[in-house]
């Protein structure tokens, strides 16, 4: 296990963090689970080398290689209490979860003593958030226990604590089953205010904690329609109901990219007569809150950004046919302006950038260029490393990449194909493309969106026209075409998996957000039934 000390800054703010990880992992190669640990009064302070020697890391240490988990034991360095720093922590969790590569749907948190009371602070303030918990010698707000009736919680305490009284954990616990939920408390007998040592080292709390899964997942949608905005709905992943719980208008959004607690956001038109925009989202608090701070784009029909781990914001504007690179925060800005054209008369008369996306790697940005039927390849200077041709009047669209890297699956808007092309260090190399219409498919369609199943062994294809999500079955960078789905609505221009998964979330540009249940043996799509208004969805994305 490698344990490596950190500090996470928010101007003047900061926590000193250890961050445990498996020896050998490698993010950008597997997704793993994340436990937090919240440490007691005696380990607070300015010096972090304390948190080396609490119980739970000596416990941990010694089975993180086995399980195979991230730990991430921030250090509380103000002499607060955790439950006046729910906020920068979870801020903190959402930083480091992003930064490893963390699996969303297996965050789990447990905490003793004074981080017991944080757990439990931290469960009532973010319910949907984490996949299991398990306070230890806590307590919390009994009154506001029933928010946490869907949160598997795992309560210890010593029958005799002098410290903090088993009373706390019986309250919390009678009062969340009370309401339906399922929690469980296991009573010590005969230990006073230690009982993390039973947590850690004589019960199977680590097992516990790895072994569940989120069980609600907060979607995000951005509609630039009138009256639109961005939509923040929960979706239960063991029932599929989906509920809207918040909207925030803020202009014509076109499309999102999450890193830690922050969503940024393409605002189209928001200058008349000049570029368009990016804007920031706090997700820190149970509200969605934007200061509107307005970056320009230096482009006009901003479509498309990502967001590097340190906030470098890398984005394309259609219209304009730019790559441009940008710092939020300072706002300064460089760009790399694309020229040439293709076959098709009006939609490849010039050039036009149509999205950015990093290679698995980490090392470098592919940029698709719908207008000059080209897919380049720079570095995070924006120095072109290499490109690569796509077949003629195709249109490359958008690229996502296989875990391992060794292929690339660019979706051709044009040509309504699915290119395969090879990748090693920067470079892309053309293998073969794949229809996805059926024979004697009618009208005019153009593809959108494409997306990986979590296993890799199906890839999904969006088509507007026909209004259609097609199936392919994946083998070794072959696709076979397998199944075609109604979308639920018109111009399906994105959709996303979940993160388990299970569920598929499309976005229509005629303006609804429908509901798919996934068969994950089949890859087959099954409609819930399930369906919102947005007018003018484009872009659907996952926290």
């Amino acid at each position: 296990m490698n344990v490596t000390q950190n500090t996470y800054r928010e101007g003047t703010q900061y926590f000193e963090y250890l961050l445990c990880t498996p020896n050998g992992y490698q993010p950008e190669k597997e997704s793993l689970p994340l436990m937090i640990y919240l440490h007691g009064v005696g380990s607070r302070g300015e010096s972090i080398e304390g948190n080396f020697d609490n119980y739970f890391l000596s416990c941990v240490e010694k089975t993180a290689d086995e399980k195979r988990v991230i730990v991430l034991c921030p250090q509380d360095r103000n002499f607060y209490v955790w439950n006046t720093q729910v906020y920068f922590v979870k801020r903190l969790i959402d930083y480091v979860a992003d930064k490893c590569n963390a699996d969303k749907t297996r965050i789990s948190i447990t905490g003793a003593s004074m981080g017991g009371y944080g757990t439990w602070e931290m469960l009532l303030s973010f319910p949907n958030f984490f996949s299991a918990a398990a306070p230890v010698c806590g307590g919390g707000m009994e009154w506001r226990a029933p928010l946490l009736k869907n949160v598997d919680i795992w309560a210890i305490h010593g029958e005799e604590d002098p410290t903090v009284d088993v009373s706390k954990s019986k309250k919390m616990v009678e009062s969340i089953n009370k309401n339906g939920g399922h929690a469980k408390l296991t009573v010590c007998e005969g230990v006073g205010h230690n009982s993390w040592v039973n947590a850690y080292k004589k019960l199977d709390v680590f097992d516990w904690l790895i072994s569940k899964q989120k069980r609600f997942t907060d979607v995000f949608v951005a509609a630039c329609g009138e009256g639109g905005g961005v939509y923040r709905y929960t979706l239960d992943n063991v029932t599929s109901e989906m509920t809207l719980n918040e909207k925030l208008e803020i202009g014509k959004p076109m499309y999102l990219a999450k890193n830690g607690s922050t969503l940024y956001t393409l605002l189209r038109d928001i200058y008349p007569n000049r570029e368009d925009g990016i804007v920031k989202i706090d997700l820190s608090t149970d509200r969605m809150v934007s200061d509107r701070k307005i970056i320009p784009s230096y482009g006009k029909a901003l479509c498309h950004l990502i967001v590097d781990k340190d906030d470098t914001i890398y984005c394309v504007n259609y219209l304009t046919g730019n790559f441009v690179k940008t710092d939020f925060n300072s706002g300064r800005t460089e760009l790399v302006q694309h020229k040439g054209k293709s076959v098709h008369p009006t939609r490849q008369e010039k050039e036009h950038t149509h999205q950015c996306a990093f290679t698995p790697d980490g090392k470098y940005i592919t940029v698709c260029d719908l207008g000059c039927d080209e897919i380049n390849v720079y570095n995070k200077a924006l120095c072109l490393v290499s490109k690569v041709s796509a077949p003629k009047g195709a249109g490359p669209r958008h690229m996502i990449f296989s875990k391992d890297g060794a292929f690339g699956y660019c979706i051709n808007e044009l040509d309504n194909t699915v290119s395969v092309y090879s990748y090693c260090d920067g470079t892309l190399a053309y293998l073969n493309s794949y229809e996805m219409l059926k024979e004697n498919s009618e009208g005019v369609t153009t593809a959108a969106a494409i997306r990986l199943s979590n296993d890799e062994r199906f890839l999904y294809a969006s088509t507007r026209g026909l209004d259609t999500i097609v199936t392919f079955a994946v083998e070794n960078g072959k696709l076979t075409l397998i199944d075609s789905i109604n979308c639920g609505g018109t111009r399906p221009r994105d959709f996303n998996l979940t993160p388990d998964g299970a569920h598929l979330v499309c976005t229509n540009e005629g303006g609804t957000v429908v509901l798919f249940k996934v068969d994950t043996q089949s890859g087959k799509l099954h409609p819930t039934g399930t369906e919102f208004e947005a007018p003018g969805a484009l872009c659907v994305i996952f926290a």
